[in-house]
């Protein structure tokens, strides 16, 4: 099997644990602001995690028009309408997955996933990864990538160190087309799409 190369997501939720007695993991989260680039129609980074209560810029460095939204509950938002040059920003004050999208161009795709506890990760490109400072006890660790049809979950135990292989399974991934801010298709340009 291919190993999926592309960003995926680590989260863990309680089972047990002696400071948490079942309930969601916490630990001092530090809100941050961090930036998505707007460049060649594109997203850079597709994808980000950023603690609850932080903000994400989208600067445009397009020589055209964006307009960034989601309609990702309870997390949507719509940017408008701006130009080269010009930078908007959304403060995310919920927890969850929010897909972004541009709704000039139906390509454009973006991930933030809204952390409420600070114990995540991202794998590097080799696929390895590393949760520090969780307290011991039993959790589910939540594994997120675009391409799985549903969060990958496993029952983890955290003290010493632990290891955990996952693998993923992306095959028959088809992409999808979303609807636009309004909720309707986006026109089709047949490849006459100008910018």
């Amino acid at each position: 099997m291919q190993p999926l190369l592309l960003k995926l997501l680590l989260t863990f939720s309680a089972v047990q644990g002696p400071a948490t007695r079942g309930a969601h993991v916490t630990g001092r989260i530090v809100i941050l602001t961090v930036e998505i680039a707007i460049t060649d129609k594109t997203y850079a980074p597709h994808v980000v995690v950023v603690p609850l209560g932080s903000t994400v810029r989208f600067p445009n460095h397009d020589p055209f028009n964006h307009n960034v939204f989601s309609v990702s509950e309870p997390n949507q938002f719509d940017l408008g309408l701006y130009g080269r040059g010009e930078a908007k920003s959304h403060t995310f004050t919920n927890s969850g997955l929010v897909r972004v999208y541009c709704d000039v161009h139906p390509r454009m795709v973006a991930y933030v996933q809204v952390m409420a506890n600070r114990y995540y990760a991202q794998p590097g490109t080799d696929g390895s990864f590393t949760i520090d400072n969780v307290p011991p006890g039993r959790y589910r660790l939540h594994v997120w990538h675009e391409r799985i049809p549903t969060e990958v979950v496993r029952d983890v135990t955290a003290g010493g160190d632990s290891v955990v292989q996952i693998a993923l399974n992306a095959r028959g991934y088809h992409w999808e087309p979303h609807r636009n801010k309004y909720g309707r298709d986006y026109p089709t340009n047949a490849g006459l799409e100008r910018y």
